[in-house]
């Protein structure tokens, strides 16, 4: 029954404690010795194709017979309906198991996304849905057009109301007019570690005739999926890929040699190697299409950025949020390592320099390998990180006590609907912790969260660290005025090796690519502080 957790344990070390001139480790790279990848090198320098793209959405022209995947039936219940309380004006739907169309002005009706996946190098010839069973609801109905985004703060906790589209709002055509759309994704399938095709499918039960005040609602949808073709064999000559400034080659070495002698084959390149023998317009494109390169030609799963984002640049992404974009708080560029992960397309098909622009640039969005970073800007500070990894898997155990403890923290951050942070919590703990695991909990409404109580369950020693609360780059915000965890606090923990993996939902707290971060403070501590940190970098 232990090793489940082992494993699980083992790659959330390779990927999240990775996440906070070329070498060749002199160990044999499962039958591939250094004079093959030397060779390689040499054959590298010669044109080569890039790796796929994923099939464009579509109906291909086959010849039958051609395969399907086992068909899908999905059941809806009769929605429920009741006035929006805010504006006693329009009506809100609600369906069981699904989300919203969320465009702003559109009628905000039920959307269930279904994901089939197939190993890649099959092509889709087809989906279809067979819609059964279409009820219309008695009545007339304004259903509620989907709100604008807006920042949530303390002050501003609820969405702004969009005025409905008013050529949709008086159309005496169904909205949205079809019973589903679909799209195609290239990815690694977490389950399997294989990179795959998905075939992912977006049904709308619900049909509104806005002018007529009508809503029709399927009760079963039924989807096939249609492929042809043969399955792509696999390469697999390495495992994980340690890109690096030249200032950290050593630490990375000591890494790679600590990796290959556990069984996990790894490679070293450095920056200048990268930039000197792969185009991009930019950095960030090199090291891109070395790691497209590398996954193609030795099916790499993993990738390290062993540095800060001064020494391994982090891609900006052009995200016009519309919360402070025009500040330093916020601004549209938005630093993310997805860049390296998400392999497919240019991320910026219009040339215009606004990278992962989703108005006019195609982003696949699933990630084709797990990509990590240690934070390091100093020798120092990559030594701490290195150690912290090899004394952490050698000093720990799934059977410690420490280990399998989970605390979970809690804040109540908008108000009177509730304490989000403690809800979110209380269903981590039911559908996610490991029966045998013990839990802590630290709620605001229970009066046991704070400052002293954060550092004293981290440094007594916990597996994985859950935090919900507001946050900003050097802080988490605690119950109370002008009361916070501080990156003080994070550099002044001494739980030793015994680290936990803290994974937050706080704004800012991972903000590494121009300032000092509450992130970065935990995983550089030399004294305890966490082994990885999961958060956002706005």
């Amino acid at each position: 029954m232990r090793e489940p957790y082992k494993a699980a344990i083992v790659l959330l070390l390779i990927l999240l404690t990775l996440s906070v001139g070329w070498h060749i480790i002199s160990t044999q790279l499962g039958g591939v010795s250094p004079r093959d990848v030397w060779e390689w090198i040499s054959e590298k320098r010669k044109p080569s194709p890039p790796p796929p793209s994923p099939p464009s959405p579509g109906v291909k022209n086959a010849t039958p017979p051609y395969s399907k995947l086992t068909p899908e039936v999905v059941c809806f219940a009769m929605p429920q309906i009741a006035k929006d309380p805010f504006t006693q004006t329009y009506d809100r739907l609600y369906m069981e198991g699904c989300g919203y169309i969320t465009t702003p002005g559109h009628p905000m009706l039920p959307v269930k996304t279904v994901c089939f996946k197939l190993n890649r190098g099959y092509a889709i010839h087809q989906v279809t849905v067979e819609v059964r069973s279409v009820k219309e609801l008695s009545g007339t109905y304004l259903i509620m057009p989907a709100p604008t985004p807006t920042h949530l703060d303390e002050e501003n906790a609820t969405a702004a109301l969009s005025e409905p589209d008013p050529e949709i709002y008086s159309s005496s055509e169904a909205y949205p007019g079809e019973w589903f759309t679909y799209r195609l994704a290239s990815g690694l399938d977490p389950d399997t570690m294989a990179r795959v095709t998905y075939v992912i499918v977006q049904l709308y039960p619900v049909q509104y005739v806005p002018a007529e005040g009508k809503v029709y609602v399927a009760e079963e949808l039924k989807i096939s999926v249609g492929y042809e073709g043969e399955p792509e064999t696999p390469v697999h000559v390495a495992d994980l890929l340690i890109i690096t400034g030249p200032q950290f080659l050593n630490q990375s070495i000591e890494l790679a040699r600590y990796r290959n002698s556990t069984g996990i084959r790894t490679l070293v390149l450095t920056t200048d190697w990268i930039y000197a023998n792969y185009e991009g317009v930019d950095e960030q494109e090199r090291i891109r299409n070395c790691i497209k390169d590398f996954v193609e030609r030795l099916g790499i799963n993993y990738v390290l950025l062993f540095g800060d984002h001064e020494v391994v640049p982090a891609r900006l992404a052009y995200i016009p949020d519309g919360a402070y974009d025009g500040t330093d708080i916020d601004g549209v560029e938005v630093e993310t390592d997805l860049y390296y992960a998400d392999l497919q397309y240019s991320w910026d098909d219009n040339g215009d320099g606004k990278w992962g622009d989703l108005r006019r640039d195609r982003i696949d969005g699933i990630p084709d390998i797990f990509v990590g970073r240690l934070p390091a800007s100093t020798p120092e500070e990559a030594e701490t990180l290195v150690d912290k990894i090899i004394g952490y898997e050698t000093t720990t155990s799934i059977d410690l006590d420490w280990f399998r403890t989970i605390t979970l923290a809690g804040t109540d951050p908008f108000g009177p609907e509730g304490a989000e942070g403690e809800i979110i919590k209380d269903y981590v703990e039911q559908n996610f912790v490991w029966p045998d695991f013990n839990v802590v909990k630290l709620y605001e409404t229970q009066g046991t969260l704070c400052k002293e109580t954060v550092k004293e369950k981290i440094d007594a020693g916990c597996g994985i660290f859950n935090h919900v609360g507001h946050g900003d780059i050097t802080v988490w915000k605690l119950p109370g005025k002008w009361r916070y965890y501080t990156v003080s606090d994070a550099k002044s923990q001494t739980n030793g090796y015994k680290l936990p993996v803290i994974t937050t939902l706080s704004c800012l707290t991972a903000r590494f690519s121009d300032a000092d971060c509450l992130a970065e403070a935990f995983v550089l501590n030399p004294n305890g502080g966490a082994i990885a940190y999961l958060g956002s970098t706005r």
